[in-house]
């Protein structure tokens, strides 16, 4: 994918890489930094859908839409790889055991909605703050970002805020509650997580990702 890409560029906390209704002329891979994908109503009211980590596929959603269906803003200071959309296509001509991984990554993401889904709809928001925190700790570990336990958090209390479907005095009061009952400690901007008491309060089930299917078709070469 990285070969693939065109161009690289930086992109300063908080600015825009590409406003829902652009034309969708790239994906993009995330090397350094974070990215949050939302959408804004016509309210004026913003829903963060997913918050991006290093190694993340950017913009794949609105490869099904002509004009883009998500906003993608820096949470932090980034950098982004742009793949124009015609080198995209010559991996399923050229690579299909590529392209097939890309489909899986799709489905993995699909997931990542029905979870957010379900706590948004089905949970209360102290446990849908857990659940959020364990998620992004689990990714982070899983791509060697951090330390088990000690969580980076760049984002704004708002942020989180509109990831969850919440307010950002809801989000501080629940923060202190979690800090309360020593499931949270905050430690400059990083946040100290007691796992076994926050994984207790997650009420999504644990996933386990297949990773060589064995009906991928082959190597080549």
């Amino acid at each position: 994918m990285s070969a693939l890409a065109s161009d690289t560029l930086e992109y300063r906390r908080r600015s825009a890489i590409r406003h829902e209704g652009a034309p969708v002329q790239h994906i993009y891979l995330l090397t350094e930094g974070w990215v949050g994908s939302s959408m804004t109503l016509k309210s004026g009211a913003r829903q963060f859908f997913k918050v991006h980590i290093p190694g993340d596929v950017l913009g794949a959603p609105s490869l099904a839409s002509v004009n883009a269906v998500e906003t993608l803003t820096a949470i932090t200071d980034c950098t982004i790889k742009y793949i124009p959309l015609s080198r995209l296509g010559s991996i399923f001509a050229e690579h299909p055991r590529v392209g097939m991984s890309l489909f899986l990554s799709a489905n993995k993401e699909r997931i990542a909605l029905m979870d957010l889904l379900a706590t948004v709809g089905r949970v209360s928001a102290i446990e849908r703050l857990a659940s959020f925190l364990m998620d992004l700790h689990d990714r982070l570990l899983v791509a060697g970002q951090i330390e088990a336990g000690r969580l980076p958090m760049p984002m704004t209390q708002e942020e989180i805020a509109d990831m969850l479907g919440l307010t950002a005095v809801h989000v501080n009061r629940m923060l202190h509650e979690l800090e309360t009952h020593s499931l949270l400690h905050r430690s400059g901007r990083d946040f100290i997580l007691n796992l076994p008491g926050l994984q207790a309060m997650n009420l999504i089930a644990s996933r386990t990702y297949v990773q060589e299917p064995s009906w991928l078709p082959p190597p080549r070469g």
